[in-house]
């Protein structure tokens, strides 16, 4: 029923463009719910060799759909009504399988000394020496399904703002489940769709390059992506995440008082929500721009060093339990660039939430050393709000004589590396530092002639449409991302 729990969380969820994935089943019978949802990808099991899981011991056509009836002809316990991947029958045509996906043997976690299923061999007790490490083997599309989300959880890594997409949806904005339908193939390559396999075994590799994009005939290593700024006045915090779903949750979070900070975001002009939701999102606003792999654009750059997100709430002053002068929600939203301050800041009751990008480390002799288009970027702190900023060289005289201006872990480097300011010379949809990663002219909105703009032909927001490095008229800058084999 739409109004149940489930229903309206699948709904909220599908209207913050967040990528929903559900196993098909595990009774060779039409697709389970959620999985049946068209806005929930339906993920489909395989055997080891890539060939559809299905344990059938019998041969006869009409059981090919029943309850797993070879574990009744052969007499086995009813324990083992999971004999195969769910897929979509000839007859019904309602629910698509989507993509198959490696179901049998995997090896996972489990509570320790757990054995979830000892018919089917799923638990710790199986698959090593050990019955009591954690580790085990199970078997089912609960195992196909996750498999997905980690590839799935890559393709948007290296894009953020990618919409979760709908290939039974033509109307969809291309997303991560298109780029992975893409990517996909049904085994004998003469089908688009099958009711078993969906599109196909999904590649992880091509899903990857084709997210990254590529520009005069070669995959990028490299993309660039906001790191959206908040400040929450009630909070006393600023606060910057790259992942747009995590934006919403402090633009909607009232009793902090989170509002965007900044530039506003060319190319990427709301954050994704139901029309009919109110109030709305702010439009996003960032003004510095971060790496999103730890591959270095060029050889001629800088390593790259990730951006760990991390927060704490406690009351400010330090110690204070309420009452006059007290702030009770006060918060702390936090990124570092070292596991020693990951676990200093841990200690002092921060809590990990995950990696934010990346940014370039720092490198002499500045400034020949600073990657082009790139500023100084900061992290300084305010002790009387217990806040710290994230700020570029452009805006350390504010961000400083705002007072932000202590280490936070103490004796801590507050120059973190470089990154990308929110400048767009070009007006073209895309900033400057996109540009030189890309290898278009930042000066030019159209860098190969073509009649298409720059972010046109590669939109900061979703995946790559045509070449704009391979127009009638290329004036594609000489960039440092093509020399040295693009090591």
């Amino acid at each position: 029923m739409p109004n149940e729990a489930l229903c309206l969380a699948l709904t909220k969820a599908y209207d913050r463009g967040i990528l929903i994935v559900a196993a098909s089943g595990n009774n060779r019978q039409p697709i389970n719910f959620p999985a049946e949802d068209s806005r929930v990808v339906a993920v489909g099991g395989l055997e080891p060799d890539l060939t559809f899981w299905n344990d059938r011991l019998d041969l006869l056509p009409a059981n090919l759909t029943g309850d797993c009836p070879n574990h009744v002809l052969a007499g086995l316990p009813s324990a083992g009504t999971e004999c195969g991947s769910n897929f979509t029958p000839a007859t019904v045509g309602e629910r698509r399988q989507e993509v198959t996906v490696s179901a049998r043997d995997i090896y996972s976690t489990f509570y320790p000394g757990k054995s979830w299923n000892a018919f089917l061999e799923c638990g710790d007790a199986f698959g090593d020496a050990s019955s009591s490490d954690g580790r085990g083997l199970c078997t089912g599309t609960s195992m196909s399904a996750p498999l997905y989300s980690g590839m799935a959880g890559i393709v948007r890594s290296i894009n953020p703002l990618l919409r979760p997409g709908n290939p039974e949806n033509a109307f969809d904005a291309i997303g991560v489940r298109d780029i992975i339908v893409d990517a996909s193939v049904v085994p004998g390559g003469t089908l688009i769709w099958d009711g078993s396999y969906g599109y196909g075994i999904p590649r992880a590799d091509v899903a990857a390059s084709s997210t990254l994009g590529i520009v005069a005939s070669a995959v990028l290593k490299n993309r660039l992506t906001p790191l959206f700024s908040f400040y929450g006045a009630a909070a006393t915090d600023w606060a910057y995440t790259t992942v747009p779903q995590a934006a919403i949750s402090l633009s909607i979070n009232q009793s902090a008082n989170y509002t965007p900070q900044g530039t506003l975001v060319a190319g990427y002009a709301a954050f994704p929500e139901n029309a009919s939701v109110v109030p709305q999102p702010l439009a996003p606003r960032a003004n510095t721009f971060v790496l999103t792999t730890e591959f270095r654009p060029s050889a001629s750059y800088p390593n790259l060093v990730p951006l760990y997100w991390m927060d704490r709430k406690r009351n400010t002053p330090i110690g204070c339990s309420g009452g006059a002068g007290c702030n009770t929600a006060s918060r702390d939203f936090l990124l570092l660039t070292t596991v020693a301050e990951v676990e200093t800041a841990k200690a002092d009751g921060y809590g990990f939430r995950g990696l934010q990008g990346y940014v370039y480390t720092r490198c002499t002799p500045e400034p020949s050393c600073i990657p082009p288009s790139a500023e100084k970027l900061y992290r300084k702190c305010k002790t009387t709000e217990d806040d710290c900023a994230i700020f570029l060289e452009s805006e350390r005289a504010a961000r400083e004589g705002e007072g932000y201006t202590s280490a936070y872990p103490v004796g801590s480097n507050m120059h973190l590396g470089y990154a990308y300011p929110n400048v767009d010379t070009d007006g073209d949809g895309l900033v400057n530092g996109f540009e030189r990663i890309i290898g278009t002219r930042f000066d030019i909105a159209d860098s190969d002639g073509d009649g298409l703009s720059d972010s046109a032909e590669f939109p900061l927001a979703g995946v790559r449409v045509s070449d704009p490095c391979q127009g009638p008229n290329i004036q594609c800058a000489n960039a440092p991302m093509f020399a040295n084999g693009f090591e």
